[in-house]
């Protein structure tokens, strides 16, 4: 019955996937992700959201739980790229709260950010982690709207199922068969040698992961290696002092520390001693924090 019951699932989430129209699935996105328009201009600001789970596809699961992205990648870059040339436009904000996503087209969007020539602020409302912290690092700016807010999470993760004994349970043995010429072609992530490829590939990933970040934030390789968080998101307060962001306003109204009437939160000397403390090195909250 078991059998029966996750085969027939998997029929049936294949049909609804295949099935589901672009424009069936424009009627399920929320407010955000309306497609009549990339960027809100308010105030000379182009807000262009960064929300969701980072991709450049929304599937309709994605839409269903809530989770597809209200900008894809290549959305991203479009918008980015109209906000440039637009004479209503003089500055590009990213309205950032993002857990991350996937890799591919990651880059071209972070490398259009970089290469705008309009002044770029990512303002985080309450997380730009991984992928979302790899786009905002490419802004002129960071600013978080709450202390309460995280960002980094700069690492790569893959994730393999195991689905070897739910294939037995099936009736069903998988078999490979790779040429000759081509070894490393089938990576069985079951093995230690297996992991050891694959880890070898998400090295390799983020290595640019850090060079960007360490070009964006105008830093070095070293010291985002050792006080960007090590693949841990780090509070608003932390992430200051390491230099992960530039400011820390409060409040949903809060636009940018440029902006009148904006309120900033100081680090304060307690907050200087803890992160000493914590092995945040003399010479980088010299560099980054405040001057009491």
């Amino acid at each position: 019955m078991e059998k029966i019951f996750f085969q027939e699932w998997l029929a049936r989430r294949i049909k609804a996937e295949a099935s589901i129209s672009e424009e069936a699935l424009s009627r399920l996105m929320p407010a955000e992700a309306d497609q009549g328009g990339l960027y809100q201009v308010i105030d000379g600001d182009a807000r262009i959201p960064i929300t969701g789970i980072l991709g450049n596809r929304r599937s309709f699961f994605d839409i269903l739980f809530g989770l597809a992205p209200a900008r894809t990648y290549d959305e991203i870059i479009e918008a980015v790229r109209q906000a440039d040339q637009d004479s209503a436009v003089r500055r590009i904000v990213l309205d950032v709260n993002s857990p991350g996503g996937w890799v591919d087209g990651l880059d071209d969007g972070a490398q259009t950010i970089a290469a705008v020539k309009k002044p770029t602020l990512a303002l985080v409302r309450d997380m730009a982690a991984s992928a979302a912290y790899w786009l905002s690092s490419q802004a002129d700016r960071i600013e978080v709207t709450s202390p309460t807010a995280t960002v980094g999470s700069i690492g790569v993760i893959a994730t393999v199922i195991d689905d070897k004994e739910r294939l037995a349970q099936m009736g069903l043995r998988e078999i490979i068969i790779i040429s000759t010429d081509s070894p490393r072609k089938f990576v069985d992530p079951v093995t230690e040698a297996g992991q050891a490829e694959i880890r070898e590939v998400l090295d390799g990933l983020l290595r640019v992961f850090l060079e960007r970040v360490a070009t964006g934030r105008k830093t070095s390789l070293a010291t985002v290696k050792s006080t960007f968080g090590q693949g841990a998101l780090v509070m608003a307060r932390w992430a200051k002092l390491s230099g992960m962001i530039d400011e820390i306003g409060e409040g949903a109204a809060y636009v940018g520390s440029n902006a009148a009437g904006s309120r900033l939160v100081e680090i304060s000397t307690e907050d200087i001693t803890a992160a000493e403390k914590a092995g945040l090195s003399a010479e980088d909250l010299k560099k980054y924090g405040p001057k009491n």
